[in-house]
């Protein structure tokens, strides 16, 4: 069985290639040795595809943020709720 990088496999949306545009290399200090992770962001070559993207990925975490914030409204409002009780 041959693995393949992610970053040879076609784009799953419209099948161009992908290219790695950000490396960043962290050492933590996890343990008295730390860790070394390394950081890569893979984009679509295609930029209509990636800006598509894009955009259904800020939709996502802003729909996230609005039903993080949704959540802890409702805490509150239970909180103060027993508190009366």
């Amino acid at each position: 069985m041959i693995k393949t990088s992610y970053s040879d496999q076609p784009c799953e949306r419209c099948g161009s290639k992908k290219a790695i545009i950000i490396i960043d290399k962290v050492i933590t200090a996890v343990s008295a040795r730390g860790a070394k992770i390394e950081y890569s962001q893979i984009v679509c070559t295609n930029i209509v595809c990636q800006k598509e993207f894009d955009s259904k990925l800020a939709e996502k975490i802003q729909k996230n943020e609005a039903i993080k914030l949704k959540r802890a409204e409702e805490k509150a409002a239970r909180k103060a709720q027993s508190k009366i009780l």
